[in-house]
C-alpha cells in the first residue's frame, strides 16, 4: 500500500512539475519546421533548415501569425523532420 501511495505520489509530481514548464508557441516550436507553398492553391512543402526566425521573415509578407496554417509561410509544430 505504501508503494502505491509513493508511485502516485511520484506521478502526480512529474505531472504537476511538467505543467509548469513554459509552454509559449516558442518553446513548442522547436520542434517544428517551416512550411511553404508558391500559391494559396498550392500544396505545402518543408523547408528544410529553415529556423523559427527566418521562417517569421519569410511570414512577413501574409501579415499573419506565423503559427496559423494559412498565407504562403506558416510554422507546423506537428512536423518532425
Amino acid at each position: 500500500m505504501r508503494r502505491m501511495a509513493l508511485a502516485l505520489a511520484v506521478v502526480a509530481a512529474i505531472t504537476a512539475s511538467s505543467a509548469m514548464l513554459p509552454c509559449g508557441n516558442d518553446a513548442l516550436a522547436q520542434a517544428g519546421c517551416c512550411m511553404q507553398r508558391s500559391s494559396l492553391d498550392a500544396a505545402w512543402r518543408p523547408l528544410r533548415g529553415v529556423p523559427l526566425q527566418e521562417c517569421r521573415g519569410r511570414n512577413e509578407r501574409d501579415r499573419d501569425n506565423v503559427f496559423d496554417e494559412s498565407g504562403l509561410v506558416w510554422w507546423n509544430v506537428r512536423c518532425r523532420l
